[in-house]
């Protein structure tokens, strides 16, 4: 069992996903679960497929240890980027931002919860989105073993790496952090993707440093 890494919620009619991570992924289910069932999940997107389908048409599992915490927030971002999960609003880890609700969505998660049911033509939309049984089993097999190309395992390595250096990009000052999520305490960076993105090559800087593995040198641009 998993006790560490990154989760997935799957809707099995549609094969629509959220993936999120968590040090304690029993804890970080039971409170998704709690949200579910009360009306109010962050994404709304998650909630409403949750209203339509019922639980019983969704399935909760652990698929990806991490076993240092301080990373679970950059292989999380692999992830996203590679699943491209449809109940995600928010495309960065660790990032709120899309999360707070428009008023008309504020509105239908209060009608929820005072036991208004969703309208006939959102039940309809929804539906839309079924899936063949082919499909469905394709997909299955699918996300129980991501499947690992050579740049998804290289990615996953990287996010995971121990010590990393920035340099500032004015001055050259060499800093070394023993982690991503160190580093971004310590220099007040937000996102810690930004940051493996400049290690992966896929930015050329953040946060006004240059990014680097000690034994590796410079990233290239």
């Amino acid at each position: 069992m998993i006790t560490c890494g990154i989760y997935q919620i799957v809707n099995t009619i549609t094969g629509d996903r959220y993936v999120g991570s968590a040090a304690d992924i029993s804890v970080r289910w039971s409170a998704h679960l709690s949200l579910l069932r009360r009306g109010g999940h962050h994404s709304r997107h998650l909630q409403h497929a949750w209203n339509c389908y019922k639980e019983y048409n969704f399935r909760f599992e652990a698929f990806e240890p991490v076993a240092n915490p301080d990373h679970l927030i950059a292989v999380e971002q692999v992830f996203l980027d590679y699943m491209k999960p449809a109940y995600n609003i928010c495309k960065t880890a660790g990032s709120r931002r899309g999360v707070p609700h428009s008023e008309e969505t504020k509105k239908k998660i209060g009608d929820i919860k005072r036991g208004k049911k969703l309208p006939e033509t959102t039940k309809a939309k929804m539906r839309g989105k079924v899936r063949s049984p082919e499909w469905r089993a394709t997909q299955g097999d699918r996300l129980r073993g991501v499947p690992r190309t050579e740049d998804f395992k290289r990615k996953i390595s990287l996010a995971s790496s121990k010590p990393i250096e920035a340099i500032h990009c004015q001055t050259g000052l060499i800093l070394e952090f023993p982690s991503i999520r160190a580093a971004c305490a310590a220099l007040n960076i937000k996102s810690q993707a930004n940051v493996t993105s400049a290690l992966n090559g896929t930015y050329k800087q953040t946060g006004g440093y240059f990014w680097q593995f000690p034994d590796r040198g410079l990233t290239d641009p």
